[in-house]
């Protein structure tokens, strides 16, 4: 048995086929919609879990424990740099943090010193307890007349030790630097 349809009838079903298609397409949308987690609130205080909003503040002087600076050549001024140096933290808001120490580790990218940085920060706190953190900015260079050259950026709280090993929270910061050191503060909501 043979069936044959007209040209029109073809067309029909290639329009019912495609609509069938779309609407499985959002079906399956819709189900995965529906069965994803939903966004995570930020958590009550539970017994052994806290949530805490504080605010710190970062200071260093000039000297850099290393700097290793590249040439990358292709325009004027161009340079990449790998720099190890290291800040005091202050908090009112949390004893902990107040007097920690941090190492950081940072890579930057800048054209006549301006440009883009990210990295790594190790922060042991007084109670013996360390927190690892995670930063993206961006930074101005510094200016002939020894004016500060303003940094911002975003910093991620990634890991830690004893009661911190489970710290979580992100923020942004704003900073400067100049030839005599640097500074930067944040207020940020920490989960541990």
């Amino acid at each position: 048995m043979v069936i044959s349809f007209t040209r029109k009838e073809e067309e029909d079903m290639k329009t019912v086929v495609t609509r069938m298609r779309l609407l499985g397409w959002l079906v399956l949308v819709m189900v995965a919609a529906c069965s994803a987690p939903a966004a995570k609130e930020p958590a009550e205080a539970s017994p052994g879990h806290r949530v805490e909003t504080i605010t710190l503040t970062g200071m260093r002087g000039a000297v850099d424990i290393s700097t290793s600076v590249a040439d990358v050549g292709d325009v004027p001024n161009h340079e990449v740099a790998q720099r190890v140096y290291s800040y005091t933290v202050s908090s009112a808001d949390a004893a902990d943090f107040d007097g920690a120490t941090t190492t950081n580790f940072a890579q930057g990218d800048s054209i006549n010193g301006a440009g883009t940085h990210h990295g790594y920060a190790v922060w042991k706190l007084k109670s013996g307890d360390t927190v690892t953190i995670r930063f993206d900015g961006r930074h101005q260079a510094l200016a002939h007349d020894g004016a500060e050259a303003p940094y911002e950026g975003e910093l991620h709280f990634t890991g830690g030790t004893g009661k911190y090993r489970h710290i979580q929270g992100h923020a942004k910061y704003r900073g400067h630097t100049s030839a005599a050191g640097g500074s930067w503060t944040t207020t940020v909501t920490i989960e541990y």
